[in-house]
């Protein structure tokens, strides 16, 4: 698994290292990272439809069932939400609605 994870941070890394990378230029290596870190059976879909837990960056389904919302951030942490910030609220709702997490 260490080299899933290697991968995945050479890539962030290089990446990284354009200086003109933004949030959605990681997506792909996360993407990647994710599915091969799960078990077969389960799809993460970047940019899924609106639901009505909002818009998030990646669900994981399995099957049809939404296991995971996923919001990605830039590398730059300076733009940290508050616990008020509506991805927070989003998932509030996402967690109240499925209960299973």
């Amino acid at each position: 698994m260490s080299d899933i994870i290697d991968r995945y941070i050479a890539e962030i890394n290089s990446l990284y290292s354009t200086d003109i990378a933004g949030e959605h230029a990681y997506r792909p290596a996360l993407q990647n990272l994710i599915k091969e870190l799960l078990p077969q059976g389960y799809t993460v879909v970047n940019e899924p439809a609106r639901d009505d837990c909002g818009a998030p960056d990646f669900i994981i389904l399995k099957g049809d069932t939404p296991l995971a919302y996923i919001e990605t951030k830039d590398i730059d942490i300076s733009g940290a939400k508050t616990p008020n910030d509506t991805k927070l609220f989003d998932f509030k709702a996402f967690q109240n609605k499925n209960n299973s997490l």
